[in-house]
């Protein structure tokens, strides 16, 4: 229903609705909670994948992959091609201005810290293992949906200012990769960070 926000309430009542089959309660004509539940906070969440994002106690929005991807499905829920839609697009140029990219970029890798990789990332200290795998998989997401796009014959992507290239993909790919290696330490405090906040 293009809401920016939403609760899980909301999130239980309308998968069952879309699919009572799956998030029904066995026998009963009623959502069953827990099975949406399991696909947002289980062990093989759908945050995970970076396209649902909590926004605070029960609280959750899809994000601009999520959006992408909901709105490459027909009514009979088999998915189309995705295209990148301007707030995709707009993410990425986000990514593209990080000083994490812009120090890249000059060869100043050495210079790059944790700071500049939470906003790259856009994660922040006490951000949990489910928001940085979440924010993660987003990136690595927008990355291929955008590059798809693209193709391999120099094409470029412009919604007004700088065109978006190939290269560019490549690069901040190859910057993801680094910082892995990099902030491998750092980064594996967050992972094991098991509760989230409560917001």
């Amino acid at each position: 229903e293009d809401k920016d926000r939403f609760s899980a309430e909301e999130l239980v009542v309308a998968a069952w609705e879309m699919f009572p089959d799956t998030f029904g309660l066995k026998g009963f004509n009623h959502p069953d909670s827990n099975r949406v539940f399991a696909e947002i906070m289980g062990s093989k969440p759908i945050r995970k994948k970076g396209l649902l994002q909590k926004v605070g106690e029960k609280m959750y929005t899809l994000t601009e992959l999520g959006k992408s991807v909901g709105a490459g499905f027909n009514e009979d829920n088999t998915q189309t091609k995705l295209d990148a839609s301007r707030q995709v697009v707009a993410q990425l140029k986000k990514i593209m201005s990080s000083v994490a990219l812009k120090k890249y970029k000059a060869a100043r890798e050495s210079d790059i810290t944790f700071s500049d990789v939470f906003a790259f990332l856009s994660i922040a200290p006490s951000s949990s293992a489910i928001e940085l795998k979440g924010k993660e998989e987003n990136l690595l997401g927008i990355l291929r949906l955008v590059s798809s796009q693209l193709g391999s014959d120099g094409s470029s992507i412009v919604h007004g200012g700088t065109p978006i290239l190939q290269q560019d993909i490549e690069t901040i790919k190859s910057l993801f990769r680094d910082v892995q290696n990099e902030f491998k330490e750092e980064l594996e405090i967050i992972r094991q960070r098991k509760h989230e906040r409560k917001t």
